[in-house]
């Protein structure tokens, strides 16, 4: 199906689709499905190229700068944008002032943000870092000026333009800093991708929806769009902040050398998470939203969604973790052996915290319908605890260390999340806790499983690097999967998800 711009009333039509909300969700998926099968593939043919043209230290510094542009990227973009996509209804009015906060906003926070750039440098004591916190400042700017437009997309649902531009856009990012890097600018080629990436973006979305804010109507009647977005910045800055204290403190009180093993290695183990969960995260939330003002049908869609995903996920880490020594030296080379270890242990972090994913799901799809202010600052605040006191628990034994105390943090916080949402009225715990325990027994059964042949035969090391990793892959789903269905009850959910996947795709449009 070709792309086809919609005019600006598009959107602002309401209930175009309450009884599509599956087949539309289900179709959404498999676009992003798609693109991200071939932005994975790009993206780990670049940090093949980037891995073997740069040191370590190098991913290093650009991690440094990272942390300290990260969080006020992440206010400027979704964040603040998200009531857009969770109101039950918007106007043109309410658009435009919101714009023009925005953007006001995000002026701010760039000029901010290259007038503290010393102050970076002087943190860590790398000079060098001035001129690249002041250039990654720039992404700021694009994805301030851009966040209105992607909320637009997600409200009606359009995630294949959204997946078609985040394909472009990464593509030619890519592209940039593999020239730059062969060309011989060093950690820049690596600064330079993310901003090419936002600035490309930018262009695109705006390109690709047809709102356009007018300067003459600046009276602000956006304060109920502003309401969940301001809350739901608040919290982002206080996760985004959290989340970069461990490459914060690394860089600090360690190395640039021990920071790029770490960075890298935290990469590559997030990747699972963000190209399978975010994409259903972003599709969940749009259509939970819609779902808000019928409980029943809410719970049913939210259970159903959950157990896709951990379908999905739980074995893919399960792989990441036995595999660990292939993944790494393939993607990376043979000169990040220190990242092994780094890499395993961060896969169960990474694993523990997207399966609390779907709780973020709840709180955000669910805020004009009775999740409070309060419940998400109590989640996040909760989060982020765990995250900082694992950090600073593990630092003293080098990224090792910090990565097993993030990971045993995260498996009490994952534990905590599902006790806490016990009194939420579109949550039903014993069914959510049911559902863990059904797809987390055949994970484990596959891990134990699949590290006992690799003990007893050397898989890892008979063959080679991708050989190993592709087998591996194929055993773990293999039992994964036999283990699956021989669970009470298994082969009626598998049937109950199939059923309602044909029913969802023949839906009538």
């Amino acid at each position: 199906m070709g792309f086809s711009r919609k005019p600006p009333s598009f959107y602002f039509q309401e209930d175009r689709y309450p009884d599509q909300i599956g087949r539309k969700t289900v179709h959404s998926y498999l676009y992003a499905t798609g693109s991200n099968a071939v932005r994975f593939f790009i993206n780990i043919a670049s940090v093949f190229i980037l891995a073997r043209l740069l040191m370590p230290e190098d991913f290093g510094y650009v991690a440094m700068a990272a942390a300290f542009v990260s969080t006020p990227k992440m206010v400027t973009g979704q964040a603040l944008s998200m009531g857009i996509i969770q109101s039950p209804e918007i106007n043109p009015d309410q658009l435009n002032g919101f714009f023009w906060v925005c953007l006001g906003l995000t002026a701010a926070i760039t000029g901010l943000s290259v007038a503290c750039s010393p102050l970076v440098a002087w943190f860590f004591n790398e000079p060098k870092l001035t001129d690249m916190v002041r250039m990654m400042s720039l992404m700021i700017l694009f994805t301030g000026v851009c966040a209105i437009h992607y909320a637009l997309l997600n409200r009606t649902m359009q995630f294949g333009v959204i997946s078609g531009i985040d394909l472009i856009s990464g593509i030619l990012s890519k592209g940039v800093a593999v020239v730059l890097a062969v060309l011989g600018f060093g950690y820049w080629a690596l600064v330079m991708l993310p901003v090419s990436h936002e600035g490309i973006r930018a262009v695109l979305l705006w390109a690709a929806c047809s709102f356009t804010p007018k300067f003459r109507q600046m009276n602000f009647q956006g304060k109920s769009l502003l309401k969940l977005g301001s809350t739901l910045s608040v919290a982002g800055i206080i996760t985004s902040f959290a989340n970069e204290m461990d490459r914060i403190l690394i860089g600090k009180f360690l190395t640039p050398q021990m920071l790029g093993i770490y960075s890298r290695s935290s990469a590559l183990g997030e990747m699972p998470g963000k190209f399978i969960a975010w994409p259903l995260g972003r599709i969940a939330v749009s259509a939970l939203s819609r779902l808000q003002q019928d409980p029943k049908e809410f719970q049913r869609f939210f259970l159903l969604l959950t157990q896709a995903y951990f379908l999905l996920i739980i074995p893919v880490f399960v792989w990441a973790f036995v595999s660990g020594d292939a993944i790494v030296l393939l993607i990376l080379g043979d000169n990040w052996q220190a990242a092994i270890p780094v890499f395993k242990i961060l896969v169960f972090y990474f694993l523990f915290k997207n399966l609390a994913r779907p709780f973020e799901w709840l709180l955000t799809a669910t805020y004009a319908s009775g999740t409070t202010a309060r419940q998400i600052y109590v989640w996040t605040f909760s989060r982020n605890i765990c995250f900082v006191a694992g950090v600073a628990a593990g630092l003293p034994r080098g990224g090792t260390g910090v990565a097993i105390a993030v990971a045993a943090a995260f498996l009490l916080f994952l534990l905590g999340s599902i006790y806490f949402f016990s009194s939420a009225s579109f949550y039903d715990r014993p069914a959510f806790a049911r559902l863990l325990l059904k797809i987390g027994v055949p994970g484990l059964i596959s891990l134990c499983a699949a590290l006992l042949i690799i003990k007893q035969t050397a898989l890892i090391h008979a063959f080679s690097h991708l050989t190993a990793s592709c087998i591996c892959f194929a055993l773990v789903q293999g039992v994964f999967f036999l283990s699956f269905l021989c669970i009470p009850g298994s082969r009626d959910t598998l049937k109950n998800m199939i059923r309602t996947l044909k029913t969802t795709l023949t839906q009538r449009k």
